[in-house]
């Protein structure tokens, strides 16, 4: 009998050392699972970082995009209001040359009229009466401008 009892704790060591070892190798896989999952989560903590900061640039790059469509903007603003200005100038550019023109045309005329007169004059002496009527006449009409 102490044989088989012998045999029978002998039977039931080896079975509670195969429960052992099956245990042990189960706690070895939870031990490489638990670090599997620590990895886990420090890249997924990574990745939250990461995705922090992504936003951040991209809200400041956002920022900038509009910053750069206002001053663009203002600067089309500015250019469209010179160009109006400048085709003012422009406007009052040529209306004055147009006077100016026509004002050089009138003293043209005048100048012949005037040289007309002097020959005339020179031609006939009884004319300096009549030249000296005109010449009235002339400083009326100039001081009129």
């Amino acid at each position: 009998m102490k044989n088989g009892a012998l045999n029978n704790a002998q039977l039931h060591l080896e079975q509670e050392h195969k429960k052992v070892a099956t245990l042990l190798k189960r706690i070895e896989s939870l031990d490489f699972m638990d670090q599997r999952v620590i990895l886990l989560v420090k890249e997924l903590e990574n990745h939250k970082t990461m995705l922090s900061e992504s936003s951040k640039c991209q809200l400041r790059l956002k920022q900038q995009m509009l910053n750069c469509a206002w001053n663009l903007t203002s600067t089309a603003e500015s250019l469209k209001n010179c160009l109006g200005e400048n085709e003012y100038t422009c406007r009052q550019m040529e209306t004055s040359l147009v006077v100016q023109v026509e004002n050089e045309v009138t003293l043209e005329q005048e100048k012949e009229c005037i040289l007309s007169i002097d020959k005339k004059v020179q031609e006939n002496p009884n004319l300096s009466m009549v030249t000296e009527q005109a010449t009235i006449q002339k400083e009326k009409h100039w001081k009129h401008w």
